[in-house]
């Protein structure tokens, strides 16, 4: 299970209630430090908007263990140059045009 969220005091309370419930923060706009943000929220994963989204920030929130799922993109060349960057997940309201672009980017016969 995993709760996503813009509101920083659900998040928190979510924690409280369980803190083995994985949480996200769903942001619009990049924090000016986002590890940093998502460190002191105590949270698993970093859902960025596209205004918030800057592929530089991946391998270091990844190398501190978060995932980072990305949203709404539906243009194909968005999705497969967001597909090789290394983030964990990509909502799309068109997944029949993201799957042959993961298919040939991760599938050994692809």
């Amino acid at each position: 299970m995993l709760i996503s969220s813009y509101d920083e005091r659900i998040l928190r309370s979510v924690r409280l209630l369980d803190p083995e419930i994985a949480r996200a923060a769903i942001v619009a706009l990049r924090p000016s430090d986002p590890l940093e943000y998502l460190e002191a929220l105590q949270v698993d994963a970093y859902h960025p908007g596209p205004l918030a989204f800057n592929p530089q920030d991946l391998p270091r929130l990844r190398g501190a263990g978060f995932a980072v799922n990305v949203w709404t993109y539906d243009a194909p060349e968005q999705l497969a140059e967001l597909a090789a960057t290394g983030v964990t997940g990509i909502c799309t309201n068109f997944p029949q045009r993201l799957e042959p672009i993961l298919d040939r980017l991760f599938r050994p016969d692809g």
